[in-house]
């Protein structure tokens, strides 16, 4: 699709590690512009500004069907579709993933978050990362699904290789060893159904007939897989976040109601949605003043758009007393974010967890040689290592 030109800014390592600066400058001078994306093998007209993102998350001729080139295993899901595909394979899922479901979820994401909780050395430098958020965000997809059976033990390492943006041929073992994986729950969740999301997919592949043995892998994965990673990077990013703005984190304990209002501005500056999934025009397509052409690939900048100025003010601030934000943490259009409510829900269950039961936590190393993940589309820490002292809350900064 898009060749490049002399002088294509490249996104690669450094910017992984800040998106931020070359978001600000592009915003600026060139809101809509071709981009190297090393890691995924292409190039892509990389749009940053929050209303030109929301006019290409809708646009009728950018596309996010991949039908014709899903060729990896675990692609036949609905991110990768537009309608009427997309609509038929949301519709078998979207009820377990409704506000009121998620309510009637939250005792069982509590348990969860208080399983991990226990489970994390008080007394020590603990990994916030691996040590709460992946069994937190992992043990609460499980129950969604309806999982009972064990965890494979290198799942951490291959739903990680397959996160990550690696080769085709650094990614097959994983894949075999994921499907694998995967076709053991259905087999044992054919064996033993249940009132829960996977007996539901199950049946509407072999019973209602409305999805494919690839689709119901694929979904399974997708929920399994990329539904723990993205809040595993939420929760992350969320306690990095307050832990280097004390004074939010002063506010937020003073005023523990805001919790869902500092969640939302959590979500603005420091979620992890980078750049939406990647998508392609079927015709030309204008955008702030650019023609982008049949045929290209195009990425929506998620995080340059929740820091546009000529939507937040002060946008760059980490201030969670902003109302009424409207970030695009989620998406926007038919391919908003079907987890979202899900999402909120963990987010408040895990901080407020956190916050309450560890009022000292705070950095165990220097913050700026923290790592950020090699994943161009999601952005969140390698690790979190924090000491825990339980007791009364610190005064200053942590």
């Amino acid at each position: 699709m898009s060749g490049t030109r002399p002088g294509t800014p490249v996104l690669d390592e450094d910017f992984l590690q800040d998106p931020h600066a070359f978001y600000a400058a592009t915003r600026a001078t060139a809101p809509v512009v071709l981009v190297r994306i090393p890691r995924l093998h292409l190039t892509a007209y990389l749009v940053t500004r929050y209303e030109d993102v929301r006019a290409v998350l809708v646009h009728p001729h950018v596309s996010k069907d991949a039908s014709g080139a899903a060729t990896e295993p675990f692609t036949h899901h609905m991110l990768n579709r537009d309608p009427p595909a997309h609509t038929r394979l949301r519709a078998v899922v979207s009820s377990a993933f409704s506000a009121r479901r998620v309510d009637e979820l939250r005792p069982m994401i509590a348990a969860v978050a208080t399983a991990a909780a226990d489970a994390l050395d008080a007394d020590g430098e603990v990994d916030l990362v691996d040590g709460f958020a992946f069994p937190f965000a992992l043990g609460v997809m499980r129950g969604v699904l309806g999982i009972t059976e064990a965890e494979d033990p290198d799942f951490r390492r291959i739903a990680e290789v397959l996160f990550t943006e690696v080769s085709p041929n650094a990614r097959a073992e994983p894949a075999a060893r994921m499907t694998e994986y995967l076709v053991r729950l259905v087999r044992a969740k054919r064996r033993s159904p249940g009132d829960d999301l996977l007996t539901k997919l199950i049946r509407a592949c072999e019973v209602d007939g409305s999805i494919t043995t690839a689709e119901l892998l694929s979904t399974v994965f997708l929920l399994l897989v990329a539904g723990h990673e993205t809040t595993v990077s939420l929760i992350g990013n969320s306690v990095w976040a307050l832990l280097r703005h004390p004074d939010q984190l002063r506010l937020l304990r003073e005023h523990p109601t805001w919790l869902p209002d500092a969640i939302e501005e959590l979500l603005r500056h420091a979620g992890p949605a980078n750049l939406g999934t990647l998508r392609h025009t079927t015709g030309d397509v204008d955008i702030a003043g650019t023609r982008i052409p049949a045929g290209s690939f195009v990425m929506a900048a998620l995080a340059a758009a929740n820091r546009d100025p000529d939507r937040f003010p002060h946008a760059q601030d980490f201030d969670i007393r902003r109302r009424g934000a409207r970030s695009l943490a989620f998406g926007h259009g038919v391919h908003h974010c079907l987890g979202a409510a899900l999402a909120r829900a963990e987010a408040e269950v895990a901080l407020e967890l956190l916050l309450s039961r560890f009022p000292r936590m705070g950095f165990a190393r220097d913050p700026a040689g923290l790592r950020w993940r090699a994943n161009t589309m999601i952005r969140g820490l390698v690790t979190l290592p924090v000491t825990l002292r339980p007791g009364p809350p610190a005064t200053g900064n942590n």
